[in-house]
């Protein structure tokens, strides 16, 4: 798929956020600190003359005071009129952009962004929608865009709501990172929560399924890992996202559904970290394309207690045997590869 044109616009917009927030400022003495020495230094003032009144020295008690409160008094209202004006701008500006999270991160860093980042256990969320494409030939531009901007908005905002940040639409795909740039030890749970969710939130957007003309369904791959979180790209212009084999797994994932015919599929990974809260159908056992070929199990989520246990759990041992006959199957696969090969 192509990117988006909002992609663009966002990187654009980091890359700004960025250049202002690598202008160094000097430390503001924080308000409350302020009127903590004010009324220090007013009690040592009372303290200092009234001593010198009891030597025969009369010091101005009222005058000192009434100067350092109206000094206090300009200084907070400087501070929150004009110093800090550039701060609310740039969250203002940017919330339409980047997730809050990674704003609030970067003006408490008070550094500049700078390339790089680190491994941190995380949660990727890859979805997009069954049959876009011949959907989107049948509709004017105009009414794509209006109906994607709904669908998005939507789903971005279930997203948010569950700790999770979006890290790049394109088309009708949604990238999002679960567990950074905020440390969430529940990462996987929240991510698996979000795409059920999503997924049943998507009855309600009447004027979607109105310009689609049918009802929506959607793919999503989850997979939960080790992956560099942080500001990749160029050294004028980056993007504060993810990447690494985790990244690569969820979006094989995403695009499993279609063989499958499932909505929301899960590593064996995500599955381990969400412990009993949901009820999982074991689906397959695949090796994707790669270096490697990492290979990963696939299960389909509900929450527990919605729908019947026993369609959704296969028991122990049938699992067992479902596994067996997967190797099974994917050793007579290779030995027909092998002769074929050998010919």
């Amino acid at each position: 798929m192509d990117i988006d044109a909002g992609d663009g616009v966002a990187g654009g917009a980091r890359f700004v956020c960025a250049r202002s927030a690598c202008r160094r400022r000097r430390p503001r003495p924080r308000p409350l600190s302020g009127a903590a020495a004010t009324i220090g230094l007013a009690i040592a003032w009372v303290a200092g003359a009234t001593i010198a009144f009891r030597h025969a020295v009369a010091l101005p008690l009222i005058d000192p005071l009434l100067a350092s409160v109206t000094a206090l008094g300009a200084t907070i209202g400087y501070r929150f009129v004009i110093a800090d004006k550039g701060k609310r701008l740039l969250r203002q500006s940017f919330a339409l952009y980047l997730a809050p999270s990674i704003i609030e991160k970067m003006l408490a860093s008070n550094k500049p962004p700078a390339l790089g980042g680190e491994m941190r256990n995380v949660t990727v969320y890859f979805s997009d929608i069954a049959d876009f494409s011949s959907i989107a030939e049948k509709i004017s531009p105009t009414e794509l865009v209006a109906a994607m901007n709904d669908y998005l908005s939507a789903m971005t905002d279930v997203i948010e709501e569950h700790g999770g940040f979006v890290d790049k639409y394109f088309g009708d795909a949604i990238v999002a990172v679960f567990g950074a740039p905020v440390d969430d030890p529940h990462h996987a749970t929240n991510a698996v929560r979000a795409a059920l969710r999503c997924s049943a939130s998507l009855g309600a957007l009447d004027r979607v399924t109105a310009a689609f003309g049918t009802a929506m369904r959607q793919r999503i791959g989850l997979n939960s890992g080790e992956a560099l979180v942080g500001n990749i790209g160029s050294r004028r212009r980056f993007n504060y996202t993810v990447m690494g084999d985790v990244v690569n797994l969820a979006s094989r994932l995403e695009g499993a559904n279609k063989l499958y015919g499932t909505t929301v599929v899960a590593s064996q990974a995500t599955v381990a970290l969400t412990g009993n809260a949901f009820v999982w159908r074991g689906l397959d056992a695949i090796r994707v394309k790669g270096p490697q070929g990492s290979g990963a199990h696939l299960r389909a989520a509900r929450h527990r207690g919605r729908g019947c246990a026993s369609d959704l759990v296969p028991h122990p041992s049938l699992w067992r045997g479902f596994e067996a006959l997967s190797r099974a199957r994917l050793c007579r696969r290779c030995r027909a590869i092998r002769r074929h090969c050998g010919r």
